[in-house]
């Protein structure tokens, strides 16, 4: 997986600043429909085509929902921001 510059802005759920992207599955770079998913807060937006985030549409949820690439990437995300408290919590002791 490659990252690649994006322009910069905030999540549109939790407000974390994004300014780059890493391909799950194909091209680093996004394009206009892509679906990009916060490391944070684990929210999915759709890149227009400024390459700008907004939230799916009704129509583009449910079809996200059903969609095993995304519930994939929700799994993966899930196990590596679950080792970041766990290594968190460990450098407290």
């Amino acid at each position: 997986m490659r990252s690649n510059k994006m322009p910069e802005q905030t999540c549109r759920r939790c407000g974390y600043m994004m300014d780059q992207n890493t391909d799950a599955y194909g091209d680093s770079r996004p394009s206009p429909g892509d679906v990009s998913m916060c490391l944070r807060c684990g929210a999915l937006s759709v890149f227009t085509e400024a390459i700008t985030l907004r939230a799916p549409t009704g129509e583009e949820n449910e079809s996200l929902q059903r969609d095993s690439r995304i519930t994939e990437l929700q799994i993966m995300r899930a196990a590596v921001m679950g080792g970041a408290l766990t290594r968190k919590k460990l450098s407290k002791k």
